[in-house]
């Protein structure tokens, strides 16, 4: 909707001028400083200024690098660039939202050019652009399938919504005439926005998911080129027409305002404290408007002719610098008590080379191109561990364990891409999935490979969901290529393909050791900790052993099979992390977690033992007849 009335409105203007031969490029992007900048950095400072009360220094450096890349309209490609497994969530992004600003920008950088070389006439405008528009959203199409983020975040996927407005600007149709047709019109469009946010959910792709509300708001547009309309009428009344009015202060402002609460609350904010966050916002948007955006505005404005230029130039230098301040100072952990300091860190409380270990092509699996564990050369592998990102997370206590006994092994992990034989997994990571799994099957063929560990996101992959604000994607999984995911069919499909793969490998002559499930806790576990020591709140955000069991039903059922029939050795994360009431997340004023699921190598180190003695030389696992 942004999009498509931001394109019928500046184009319009941009026509008008150009028809009354008044139009200047300085002139408009005079009016656009006068537009966006003043309520923008307004909004940048003051959320700059939270930052450095609430934020710890990781969020603090994230909003740095956020506020300097807003400056230069380019925070839409910081995003873009940012986007994947280990990202962070949009709900710790103060300024995620300006990626739309971005984008507008962008497109008017280029948009006026293009009407002074190639458009004498609106006519002209409607051919080009009824060429440009269906290109932009097919390449939006076509990009969604296998680069979504590419195809969310960048100007020429979004370019078909600002050329919708451009076009009902330009006549591209003729205008409504009959007023019965206007009104349907109207409502039809208002119909499809309000379909759009009932209907439309995070796991909606795009562009599908834009579809509805960009035509909708083409709809109320056209319906009101012709005469006045029902839609319109509604959309004119006092209290709608004053929130249009606000709007642009409404948008900068009310997402700030809910990360910043959110962050200081070290949760997720419930439903009537969200409410709250948005009543607030309403007069801080008022304010905004009345002392901020329009005395740049109107016949007498604050800064007259070209000296706005100056000003905006003077906002942008403080805004980047101050932004490129706090990322070079790392967030400023000094602002922090020592305490508060230590369990903030513990979001890097990882290997620094993780990523260079995680996700080998299949060809480097084949050849034997893998991170190293344990004993140093000359010795040769004799065990492999194999999974996702949680095999990865044990990679350092299990390489310490098996240097004691003085054993090298391999390690075969790649994000997100369950250690299971003969699985589809939804989504872009379903191909490489697949034959990075079968080329580590080979790889484990190998004689001088005795033994398997298998390592994983287990109740991921068992139930497709994650919990609490665990910050990644649902996976699914599927054994059948014809068949259609559900619960019952992820639990069925896990059930065969692990006892399928710990099968194979067993009557290979492997011995195989399941690493099972690490206690989940749905919430960043460092930041919650640290919140909470900052603010003197008491919190305990453990799982209980209970609800442990029963996230991960079927997994341990699965588990327990495969240990009873003689098939697998179990080793059991929770036993080193469940022993009271409640599964610990701190230990001695450290994190245990990275995130809300990963360990962090001090809570991994408590399971490395359980991983020693996993490793004891004993005869490969029989299969059970």
């Amino acid at each position: 909707m942004f999009f498509v009335i931001s394109g019928f409105l500046i184009t319009s203007v941009i026509l008008d001028d150009l028809a009354a031969g008044r139009f200047s490029l300085l002139g408009f992007y005079e009016r656009r400083v006068r537009r966006i900048f003043p309520a923008l950095f307004a909004t940048l400072l003051a959320t700059l200024a939270a930052g450095l009360l609430i934020l710890l220094p990781d969020d603090l450096k994230t909003l740095g690098r956020s506020a300097t890349a807003a400056t230069l309209f380019s925070s839409n490609l910081l995003f873009w660039s940012e986007a994947g497994y280990f990202d962070v969530a949009a709900a710790h992004k103060p300024l995620l939202h300006t990626w739309s600003l971005s984008v507008e920008e962008q497109f008017y950088l280029v948009f006026p050019l293009a009407l002074l070389l190639l458009v004498r006439s609106r006519r002209d405008l409607v051919r080009y652009g009824a060429v440009a528009l269906p290109l932009s959203l097919a390449l939006a199409a076509w990009t969604a399938r296998s680069a979504p983020d590419s195809a969310f975040y960048l100007a020429p996927m979004r370019a078909w919504e600002l050329l919708l407005g451009a076009l009902l600007a330009a006549g591209a149709l003729p205008p409504p005439r009959h007023q019965g047709v206007r009104d349907g019109l109207s409502l039809l469009g208002l119909g499809l926005i309000a379909w759009s946010v009932l209907a439309i959910s995070p796991e909606t792709p795009f562009p599908a998911a834009a579809i509805p509300a960009s035509l909708g708001a083409g709809l109320v547009i056209h319906a009101g080129t012709g005469g006045g309309s029902l839609g319109g009428r509604v959309l004119g009344t006092g209290p709608v027409a004053f929130t249009g009015l606000v709007s642009y202060s409404l948008y900068l402002w009310h997402w700030p305002l809910l990360v910043l609460a959110g962050a200081y609350a070290a949760r997720p904010l419930t439903t009537a404290e969200a409410a709250l966050v948005l009543l607030v916002t309403l007069p801080v948007a008022v304010a905004s408007w009345r002392w901020v955006e329009r005395p740049f505005r109107g016949e007498r404005p604050v800064l007259p002719g070209r000296r706005v230029f100056a000003a905006a130039g003077t906002a942008m230098g403080v805004t980047a610098a101050l932004g490129i301040a706090l990322q070079l100072g790392h967030g400023l952990p000094s602002r922090l008590p020592p305490d508060v300091a230590l369990l903030a860190a513990g979001a890097h409380d990882r290997n620094p080379h993780r990523a260079g270990c995680l996700g080998p092509s299949p060809e480097a699996v084949l050849a034997g191109q893998l991170c190293p564990l344990g004993a140093a050369a000359p010795a040769p592998p004799t065990f492999l561990l194999w999974g996702d990102s949680h095999a990865e997370m044990l990679r350092d206590a299990l390489g310490e364990a098996a240097a004691q006994a003085a054993r090298a092994g391999l390690f075969a992990g790649r994000p997100g891409c369950p250690p299971l034989a003969g699985v589809s997994v939804e989504g872009p990571e379903a191909v490489p999935c697949r034959r990075f799994d079968e080329a580590v099957l080979r790889l484990a063929a190998r004689r001088d490979i005795g033994t398997v560990i298998l390592a994983a996101h287990w109740s991921l992959y068992a139930t497709g969901e994650r919990v609490g604000r665990d910050t990644g994607p649902g996976i699914r999984i599927l054994d059948d290529p014809s068949g259609r995911w559900s619960p019952a069919a992820s639990e069925a499909a896990f059930r065969r393909a692990l006892e399928a793969t710990v099968a194979a490998l067993a009557a290979a002559g492997k011995k195989v050791v399941v690493v099972g499930p690490v206690p989940e806790v749905g919430l960043a576990v460092p930041a919650v900790l640290a919140q909470a020591a900052w603010r003197g709140r008491d919190v305990d955000i453990g799982p209980t052993p209970a609800g442990f069991a029963a996230r991960n039903r079927i997994v341990l059922s699965v588990l327990a099979d495969l240990e009873a029939r003689g098939l697998a050795r179990i080793v059991r994360p929770d036993a080193a992390l469940c022993a009271g009431t409640r599964c610990r997340v701190e230990d001695g004023g450290q994190s245990l977690y990275a995130d809300d699921n990963h360990l962090t190598l001090h809570g991994a180190a408590l399971v490395g033992p359980l991983l020693g003695a996993a490793l004891a030389p004993v005869a490969a696992t029989a299969v059970a007849r």
